[in-house]
């Protein structure tokens, strides 16, 4: 399989918080688990991580290159599926996701659409997040207070930030943030976002729905009336101002089942979800 170590080395000791842990985990000593994250530091020509007595913390360098090792570890994931027989899941079989609607209409299209060029041949539905048997589940939470990625294994991204979509001319909202939109304009709001707003702002919401798409078509079809809706849903024919809604937060949650959990297409589906 194709792999950067260096990089898998790094990266399980950033999860591990810890050198000795991190050597258990993938089998090898302690020192060269030292040795391999040294030699990382020296080819990207900063220091990675604050070692202290038992335990190891990410340096700001460390910390954007961990997003990057995720992606660059799962296209070497996705280019092993491409010439390896045998993954697990048999080609032509559909594989069942079992997600909530904001997860089926704002993630799963791109998603699924790029799973399609990276291992063609393997086929997929969409089923209600109660449906009781998936290969994996999908689904959003939303927060008054972000959860780094690190504390929960389920969680792989977070939709942020949020945005005002309207199909008015933004100078007419004179809006940099929801509270300064002017009183005239009603929200379309998602209801994942609903019960976390403010009450002035609340108070406002002409139309909470599940569905993203709607939020966004009555945008489209009422200039009065604005879509508080994830900034990836907005399509190009509406006009989006991002912002960031104070202490707010929709963390995206991976189910794998035991099954699927082992085979490659679970990593490489788990990738693509984390890098639209």
């Amino acid at each position: 399989m194709l792999e950067d170590f260096r990089l898998k080395v790094f990266m399980t000791v950033a999860s591990r918080g810890s050198f000795t842990l991190a050597a258990k985990e993938l089998g090898i000593s302690q020192p060269a688990v030292s040795q391999n994250v040294a030699e990382l530091e020296k080819s990207v020509g900063a220091e990675l991580l604050v070692r202290s007595r038992g335990s190891v913390a990410l340096t700001p360098a460390g910390r954007s290159l961990i997003e990057y090792a995720e992606k660059i570890q799962y296209w070497y994931s996705a280019a092993s599926g491409l010439f390896s027989a045998g993954d697990g899941v048999t080609p032509g079989s559909r594989i069942r996701i079992a997600a909530c609607t904001a997860s089926a209409e704002v993630l799963l299209p791109k998603a699924l659409a790029r799973m399609q060029s990276v291992m063609p041949g393997h086929s997929f539905s969409i089923v209600g997040c109660d449906a009781p048997s998936a290969e994996c589940r999908l689904r959003l939470s939303v927060h008054g207070q972000q959860i780094p990625l690190g504390e929960s294994r389920t969680i792989i991204r977070t939709i942020n930030p949020t945005a005002l979509a309207s199909s008015a001319d933004p100078g007419l909202l004179n809006a940099t943030t929801a509270v300064q939109v002017r009183p005239e304009y009603s929200f379309a709001c998602w209801s994942g976002y609903s019960e976390k707003l403010p009450p002035d702002l609340r108070s406002r919401v002409c139309l909470e729905s599940d569905s993203v798409p709607a939020l966004l078509q009555m945008a489209a079809y009422s200039q009065k009336v604005i879509a508080l809706a994830p900034l990836i849903a907005v399509p190009d024919g509406l006009k989006a101002i991002p912002l960031v809604l104070p202490g707010l937060a929709a963390d995206v949650h991976f189910l794998p089942s035991d099954s699927f959990v082992q085979t490659r297409l679970c990593s490489i589906l788990r990738g693509v979800l984390q890098d639209i």
